[in-house]
């Protein structure tokens, strides 16, 4: 049976609100036991305070309270959980084991309590709890863990969740709300009305295969038919609207396609800029093909009805970056 836990406000004095714990198991028939616990968010404040100050008279005047109102707290609480927190034998107030245990998961209660109230604050104020950002593996890291850091930097309430690698496609899970915002993919032919599409930078493309793999002593330029046996893709970079075109190989990493063309499994049209190291390395060859690579564009595409502030405040950012500017903007674990 799941396990829920409310709060229950009421008045313990003018101008002091309690929440009083309340947990209970929900059986299957939807039928509630409660069970009330004495335990509140004022006694655990005023346990806190005792122990960080050693006395009930500083925490008492820590707490803007007569030392009369803190003894009551605690006395009242023991008397209702039928235990001993404090050891009164002494000058200074010092916990009992069972007060000590009380203590060490209520500040983790306090703390919960606060970063509640905060993150609550933050969705009121249009920031979403959590944020699924798709980062495709041909563009650079670096600029987007930049954003990354500046974001927490300024909005904690946040949670970001950055993926690389996606188990299916993840223009679907855009729209079934399962990430918020596709970074760096390619331009897609065909875009659905419900998602906003921006261009972010074109890069010229080159057919490369390794030295020795079949295609590179071939007869060229190379037609479609001979080219496809051999394709190597990248899952993310294929266009719905070309299914029908197969591949020898599709791979979900930039890295992997690279290693692949490495090890002879095929031929890949790759951003020249990153291909051109190898290229003059003679650890790839470029090849011709009958109809020429077209530039690839990438983008950045969410839906366009999504109106939370932590998207908005990642679509400013990464539109401002001028990825063509790079040093390697194709930059990869090859």
């Amino acid at each position: 049976m799941p396990l829920c836990i409310h709060l229950d406000s009421g008045q313990a004095r003018p101008g002091h609100q309690v929440y009083r714990l309340k947990a209970h198991l929900r059986p299957p028939n939807n039928c509630v036991a409660t069970m009330s616990t004495p335990l509140t968010f004022e006694a655990l404040e005023v346990l806190d305070a005792i122990a960080r100050k050693g006395s009930f008279a500083a925490a008492a005047s820590e707490l803007y309270k007569v030392p009369s109102a803190v003894s009551y707290t605690i006395r009242k609480l023991e008397q209702e959980l039928g235990i001993s927190l404090f050891n009164r034998d002494g000058h200074r107030a010092i916990l009992t084991p069972a007060g000590e245990l009380l203590l060490c998961q209520g500040r983790h209660i306090l703390e919960a309590a606060e970063g509640l109230v905060d993150a609550a604050r933050h969705v009121s104020m249009g920031w979403e709890p959590k944020l699924t950002l798709f980062l495709h593996s041909l563009l650079p890291h670096a600029p987007v863990l930049q954003q990354v850091q500046h974001f927490h930097q300024q909005h904690q309430g946040t949670q970001l969740a950055l993926m690389e690698e996606w188990p299916g496609d993840p223009w679907d899970a855009l729209l079934n709300n399962q990430l918020d915002l596709i970074i760096g993919a390619p331009v897609p032919t065909l875009v659905d009305s419900r998602i906003a599409v921006h261009e972010i930078g074109q890069w010229p493309q080159r057919l490369v295969a390794h030295p020795q793999h079949p295609l590179a002593l071939t007869p060229q330029p190379l037609e479609l038919e001979t080219l496809t046996p051999y394709l190597l893709n990248l899952a993310c970079t294929q266009d719905r609207s070309h299914n029908h075109l197969t591949s020898h190989l599709t791979v979900s990493h930039i890295s992997t396609l690279i290693q692949s063309l490495l090890m002879g499994l095929g031929v890949a049209r790759l951003p020249e800029l990153l291909v051109h190291p190898l290229v003059t390395q003679n650890q790839l060859v470029a090849l011709e093909a009958a109809s020429p690579s077209p530039d690839l564009s990438l983008c950045i595409a969410w839906r366009k009805h999504a109106q939370g502030q932590a998207l908005q405040w990642f679509i400013n950012q990464l539109q401002l970056i001028n990825w063509q500017q790079l040093p390697n903007p194709m930059i990869a674990a090859a």
